[in-house]
């Protein structure tokens, strides 16, 4: 299965990091235990870098996918990851990202993770995206609160009109993450036979 993981390339000092960062280990820890893929932008600080260290670190059969931009591509060191695709446009980064996705992660992160987190639910909802495919969002300590009132404003004031919320899971604990993401493991297993 393949894991995307749309999060920071930041370290801020606050709490919200701390529980996002024990998140970013179990994700890493699940993909490494199940052989599982991760799929990122290939940041190498912040969330990004500490889930994408891990994975590197321990994986016996795991492989790292990322999907960057041309301007960034001089920060990537080549023995970090096993394929890497390269685009001129951040659309079509963030097509590639959710294609080789088998399951969505939102940790909390800039407008990048934002712009990635808005664009793969309204994916899910224009059918660009597998309607079974799981996008899982870590709202530690109401991190993405503003942006899930965002959503309900579009759906109160009639410019949903399709209730938003079915479209993602969201959870507040770490030790939720852990049954969404085996939730995804079975589904694409069973998808991929």
């Amino acid at each position: 299965m393949n894991v995307l993981v749309c999060c920071s390339s930041q370290s801020p000092d606050n709490a919200i990091f701390e529980f996002a960062e024990e998140a970013a280990k179990e994700i890493a820890e699940f993909i490494v235990l199940g052989n599982h893929n991760l799929v990122f932008g290939g940041g190498k600080t912040g969330l990004m870098g500490v889930i994408s260290q891990k994975v590197q670190q321990n994986r016996p059969k795991s492989k790292i996918f990322i999907s960057t931009l041309r301007k960034w591509q001089d920060d990537l060191e080549e023995d970090t990851f096993d394929d890497c695709f390269v685009f001129d446009k951040l659309s079509e980064r963030k097509d590639k990202l959710f294609e080789l996705a088998d399951v969505i992660v939102v940790l909390p992160g800039g407008l990048g993770t934002i712009d990635e987190l808005f664009s793969a639910i309204e994916a899910k909802r224009t059918g660009e995206l597998d309607k079974l495919k799981l996008i899982i969002i870590c709202n530690f300590r109401g991190y993405f609160k503003e942006a899930f009132r965002m959503i309900d404003t579009t759906v109160c004031q009639g410019f949903s009109g399709r209730p938003s919320r079915t479209l993602y899971e969201e959870i507040h604990r770490v030790d939720e993450l852990g049954y969404y993401l085996n939730c995804a493991a079975q589904y694409a297993s069973r998808r991929n036979r």
